[in-house]
């Protein structure tokens, strides 16, 4: 691929290295109460009919704003026991995104995507952001952080 720049030299998959979960927070407390407020005011509001949401690089917790709802939000990450722990999951895909970055969902299928504080773990990042387009809606709104 062109962006072969881009790989993360010596990684192991990272599928060994998170075979056990960790319910554990990325980023400090005044950060995560930061995210939440940017996310309350850059997602659509809880509740508004047909959105969908896709979590990249989900966990355990989303960061969204408490009790925060669409009809599809649906989270994507490495662990299944932290995925089905996440409250504001309405389903989810265990899949790591460096082994393959090929995101199994039709094209133009979420409103919005997020990926908080793991953009950094993607060894192959441009191949992501590629299939990022194409499965957001021509007027979605990806926010990475």
């Amino acid at each position: 691929m062109m962006y072969d720049a881009f790989l993360l030299l010596g990684r192991s998959s990272d599928t060994e290295l998170y075979p056990a979960p960790r319910f554990v927070t990325h980023i400090d407390d005044q950060a995560i109460r930061a995210l939440t407020k940017y996310y309350s005011q850059a997602l659509p509001l809880s509740k508004t009919h047909g959105v969908a949401i896709l979590d990249m690089c989900s966990s355990w917790v989303s960061h969204y704003p408490a009790g925060y709802k669409q009809e599809k939000i649906v989270g994507m990450g490495m662990n299944e026991d932290e995925l089905k722990k996440n409250p504001v999951l309405t389903e989810y895909v265990v899949q790591d995104l460096n082994l393959n970055p090929k995101l199994p969902f039709d094209d133009n299928t979420f409103d919005v995507i997020t990926n908080v504080v793991s953009v950094d773990y993607l060894m192959k990042p441009m191949d992501v952001f590629e299939e990022m387009r194409r499965i957001l809606e021509t007027s979605g709104l990806a926010i990475m952080r």
